[in-house]
């Protein structure tokens, strides 16, 4: 299985993940901010503070999510 290498936040709520074999992905979070899960992602500054921490893309200690629910989310 693939690794998260890197992820660069997009404008409207878009992440760029890009794994350790050479492929990447955009997931466009917009569509999940209103869930209880994401709600704090709505803040602009607080999305772009995402950082990657194994196979998780992390906000603060408030939200998360694994490399397998993004690709899930991306269909692949």
């Amino acid at each position: 299985m693939s690794h998260i290498q890197r992820i660069c936040v997009k404008e409207n709520y878009r992440l760029e993940v890009f794994l350790d074999n050479g492929s990447s992905f955009i997931i466009n979070l917009s569509n999940r901010l209103k869930t209880i899960r994401f709600s704090p992602l709505a803040n602009p500054d607080f999305f772009k503070s995402a950082v990657h921490e194994g196979d998780f893309v992390r906000w603060g200690g408030q939200v998360e999510i694994s490399l397998g629910e993004l690709l899930e989310w991306a269909g692949k």
